[in-house]
């Protein structure tokens, strides 16, 4: 397998990390206006509340 199929594979200090912990954190690569921009695009939604 080539690096690119398997990038998203914990490396070896990763796995015993994991094993302890339970967890592991992932660092997106979201620019730095993501978050606003789907704030921003939430807004426009309306809010109804008791629905499903």
């Amino acid at each position: 397998m080539t690096s690119s199929e398997t990038g998203y594979l914990l490396n070896d200090d990763q796995v015993p990390d994991f094993i302890i912990n339970g967890y592991h954190i992932v660092k997106p690569s979201f620019s730095k206006n993501f978050h606003s921009d789907v704030y921003t695009a939430l807004e426009g939604f309306p809010l109804i509340l008791g629905t499903q």
